[in-house]
């Protein structure tokens, strides 16, 4: 289903983006982020923007690495902008995790996750968009709300949990959900694979609650059929399809689930993936 990143996207491309190490002030700590600008980057000019989540045990650099060590991903997205397969966006790969946190421990990274929540839209997003010229006119509530069109947020494994839980509770500060290899929670842990009817139709109830409609998101959630999580994923994504109301399925409708033939639960397939999805959600130039 998905194309390979071929070799010819594995190379440094001639017009490469910019990823630098932004710190931040959580509520209990100083953190940083990794922010990627798009080659050609101009603070006058506005544009999209996405935060990527890592998996549990993982960190910022997993996506695109460090001074030290560029990925093959990285290349592959400066190739996607270069050769017009997508826009120009900034992306931005924080942490859930906080110096306290024990990376190895399932429920500390279950924790994690929840005192990210409340750091976001306080801490992370104000700091990446007073800095970075997004389409926010200002960092406040009413600027974010505002910008909401523009913003996507997306992860892999604990990261697709962040994921959906920002779907349920910070809809009004992003449009575009991209949740790799995890279902949502909310109803209970791991409740796509025990609860998949309850926790479709808890989904859907969350749109109206926070006060949007089926015209306001948009979701690309995807996995491979060897990945561990597709025992969730596949079953919840299933019982979405009866909730039509507000999950839309067909070509052009605001709910995609992707099962990718062989995928496993590793981040190379994740980077695939996002090769794959990025030019679907930005479009060409």
């Amino acid at each position: 289903m998905f194309r390979d990143i071929s070799e010819e996207y594995s190379v440094i491309s001639k017009r490469p983006g910019k990823v630098v190490r932004m710190e931040y002030d959580a509520p209990t700590e100083r953190k940083y982020a990794c922010v990627y600008t798009p080659y050609g980057y101009d603070s006058s000019k506005k544009y999209e923007i996405i935060y990527l989540m890592h998996g549990g045990g993982g960190r910022q650099e997993d996506y695109f690495g460090d001074d030290a060590h560029v990925t093959r991903f990285k290349k592959a997205v400066d190739h996607l902008i270069e050769n017009g397969e997508m826009r120009p966006i900034i992306m931005v790969f924080p942490t859930v995790y906080l110096s306290k946190h024990d990376k190895k421990s399932k429920e500390e990274s279950y924790d994690a996750v929840f005192e990210f929540l409340g750091e976001i839209e306080t801490c992370l997003i104000p700091k990446v968009e007073t800095e970075y010229s997004s389409y926010a006119e200002s960092v406040d509530e009413a600027g974010l709300v505002a910008s909401r069109d523009h913003r996507a947020f997306g992860g892999f494994s604990m990261g697709a949990v962040t994921t959906w839980y920002l779907f349920s509770q910070k809809l009004k500060y992003f449009s575009k959900f991209i949740p790799i290899s995890a279902d949502a929670w909310i109803v209970e842990r791991k409740g796509g694979a025990s609860r998949p009817v309850e926790t479709a139709r808890a989904l859907s109830e969350v749109v109206g609650t926070q006060g949007y409609s089926k015209k306001d998101f948009s979701i690309y959630a995807v996995t491979g059929s060897e990945d561990r999580a597709a025992r969730g994923l596949v079953p919840m994504m299933n019982a979405m399809k009866d909730c039509s109301d507000v999950f839309d399925f067909r070509d052009g409708g605001n709910t995609s689930f992707f099962l990718h033939e062989g995928g496993k639960h590793e981040m190379k397939y994740v980077k695939q993936y996002l090769f794959n999805i990025l030019p679907i959600i930005y479009g060409k130039c």
